[in-house]
């Protein structure tokens, strides 16, 4: 393991001065110490300590008020909600649904941008004790069978559950597609330090896999879908947006409500998810119902029965898919009758009569709550009320979103679609700080902010070997021979404005956690390949984690050659197979999803399997991955820019 039982027993043991140095602790004013105008919004109020003491201790509070504020290590995360604040009593997001207790809040808290971070699970061991329900080995020990998932003995809990002590990292058991959806002829299992891979129960010989992954953020969800309120309306709804009536020109970000409605530029037909918006890290639920449902099956370990009752809580009125099927059952529910229930037309606004379904109560309170740095401990106060002209912060966030009704998803029509068509104004949240000089602290802080935002959207570099990007037909990508060589910037791939996530395909492969840049296509000289692109990796599969070998049929694997010894299998090695798992195609291994941007200073460490401890290592990975170029000065402006959204 890479950090030994010791010392995670030693960190445990200094959580509470976690909390005591930058967690619950309402800071003295920093306003008045830097004789700022900016308002006190930006500092945590003192009920907030209150609040996180109640959560961290694993209890749900009474209410979620509109406004909430915490420090987090770069300053101050606040959630908002613009519908006023939320009664937890009943809401399917806050209440226990399955059988060992567990709550969405368990394991989604605000303090960490409505994710989790290892200082928040390490504080709920020091105020809860290894009992907390957030500890259940079904996916907080590294295996659910491993030595000491059960025990109170510190040594032996921080051993069993090192993943989730250091990394905030769950497991995630994943059946493996039927055989016959199999591309690769055999998957191996060539390292298993948490001794799951290999259980006869969680592991390959049940058809299963174990993968360790990061929470993502139950907030700002608002953002994942491209159609907006208005895509979820009943079709005589006027101004509905309709996707045939909007040509896809030029590659254009043209989505429709299903793959086959998508742009093939942009999502081809047959993508397991509409566009890039995914839920998931390797794209597995095609909706928030789903995606609720399922995981209140796995992390809070719903019977059938209570699985079913869940569903029929959607079923007014009853679909005809449905017509004489129990929600009493205990067995599975009918394939159609499930795809009938799971539509999020079932839901308000477009269905009013389930407004009382835990589903779409949670559903709701998602995609109703939104979270952003507004404070930042260099530049101060990002949300512009200071007069700086700055339109950080969680409540501005909101204003780039649909005005009409309900805020639960994105805008996409004119004059001033979200969806970014003009390349280079991706991020406009402190334009006003161009040209910023001033030689105190705060206006050298301020412009690095800037510089930052401007390196992001503007500063171009060899995107090569991106499976799911570089691949894409007809988009000015280079031959196969140079990895599908494109000139881009960073919003290539984090392209939605002022979000940061991605409008495009379900999953990118950029080479996290696997031997792909080791044995990639492009980079040595040809004729086809004159000047080869980059491909560095700064995060090889960790000590703690375990490592696959799928064996493909050669060739399978675009941009990558590792033949075996017989040449006829390309031999890849990863951690996590992301996508693949799903589709069960080689080219899909590692595939993961480009998560909202916002909010990222509350909920380090970063990547999927939380391999970047901090957002200097994110940085210096892809300017390595990349070979961009980036000065220390660059990378401490880009630093300074991304901890601020």
């Amino acid at each position: 393991m890479k950090d030994s039982p010791r010392r995670v027993v030693l960190a445990l043991l200094l959580a509470l001065l976690l909390l005591g140095a930058f967690r619950i602790t309402r800071p003295e004013s920093a306003l008045a110490q830097a004789g700022s105008s900016a308002s006190s919004a930006n500092i945590p109020d003192w009920p907030a300590w209150q609040l996180l003491r109640e959560i961290l201790s694993g209890q749900t509070p009474a209410t979620i008020p509109a406004s909430l504020s915490f420090n987090d290590p770069d300053g101050t995360i606040a959630s908002y909600q613009p519908n006023g604040p939320i009664t937890t009593k009943n809401n399917g997001f806050f209440i226990p649904l399955g059988t060992n207790g567990r709550t969405c809040f368990t394991c989604h808290q605000p303090q960490d941008g409505w994710a989790l971070t290892p200082a928040s699970v390490k504080a709920t061991y020091a105020l809860a004790g290894p009992k907390a329900i957030l500890f259940d080995p079904i996916d907080a020990a590294n295996c659910p069978t491993a030595p000491g998932a059960n025990s109170s003995n510190a040594a032996q809990f921080a051993y069993a559950h090192s993943q989730v002590l250091t990394r905030a990292n769950f497991r995630i058991g994943l059946d493996l597609p039927p055989k016959a959806n199999q591309q690769w002829a055999k998957i191996v299992v060539a390292y298993d330090p948490t001794r799951c891979e290999n259980d006869p129960k969680y592991g390959l010989p049940a058809g299963k896999v174990s993968v360790f992954r990061r929470v993502l953020p139950a907030a700002n969800l608002g953002f994942l879908d491209p159609m907006g309120p208005l895509g979820l309306a009943p079709a005589s709804t006027p101004g509905r947006i309709n996707p045939g009536s909007r040509p896809c020109t030029n590659g254009g970000f043209c989505l429709g409500k299903s793959p086959g409605q998508n742009n093939g530029n942009i999502a081809p037909t047959g993508s397991p998810t509409t566009g890039g918006f995914a839920i998931m890290w390797d794209s597995r639920e095609p909706n928030l119902l789903t995606q609720f449902i399922g995981a209140n099956g796995f992390h809070a370990k719903a019977t059938q029965r209570q699985l079913n009752q869940l569903e029929g809580t959607l079923a007014n009125p009853r679909p005809a898919a449905c017509a004489g099927v129990s929600f009493q059952s205990s067995f599975p529910l009918p394939a159609a009758c499930l795809a009938a229930l799971n539509n999020p037309e079932n839901c308000p606004p477009t269905n009013p009569l389930n407004a009382g379904s835990p589903v779409c109560q949670a559903v709701q309170f998602q995609t109703n709550i939104f979270f952003a740095q507004t404070w930042d401990n260099l530049g101060q106060d990002l949300t512009g009320v200071d007069g700086s002209g700055a339109t950080g912060g969680a409540q501005n966030l909101v204003g780039f979103l649909a005005p009409d009704a309900s805020v639960m998803e994105q805008r996409l029509s004119p004059p001033t679609p979200n969806l970014v068509l003009t390349p280079g104004s991706e991020f406009t949240l402190f334009d006003n700080w161009a040209g910023i000089n001033g030689n105190d602290f705060v206006s050298q802080s301020r412009a690095s902010i800037y510089r930052g935002q401007q390196i992001f959207n503007n500063r171009t570099f060899v995107i090569a070997g991106i499976s799911g990007f570089s691949d894409i037909p007809n988009a000015g990508r280079g031959t196969p021979a140079t990895g599908g060589k494109l000139t881009g910037r960073c919003t290539n791939c984090h392209n939605v404005v002022n979000v940061g996530d991605d409008a495009g395909m379900p999953g990118f492969h950029t080479g996290i956690g696997d031997n792909f840049c080791q044995h990639a296509t492009f980079l040595t000289a040809s004729a086809q390949n004159p000047v080869p692109a980059p491909c560095g990796t700064a995060l090889p599969p960790g000590p703690g984690e375990p490592l696959f070998t799928f064996y493909c049929p050669k060739g399978s694997i675009e941009y990558f050659s590792n033949p075996d010894p017989t040449n006829t299998y390309d031999v890849f090695e990863t951690t996590d197979p992301g996508l693949a798992v799903l589709t069960g195609q080689c080219n899909d291994l590692g595939k993961m999803k480009r998560p909202i941007l916002r909010g990222l200073a509350s909920r380090r460490p970063y990547f999927h399997n939380g391999s970047a401890a901090t957002l200097q290592d994110l940085v210096i990975f892809y300017n390595q991955r990349f070979n961009i170029g980036l000065s220390d000065q660059d990378v401490t402006d880009l630093v300074n820019f991304l901890s601020s959204l």
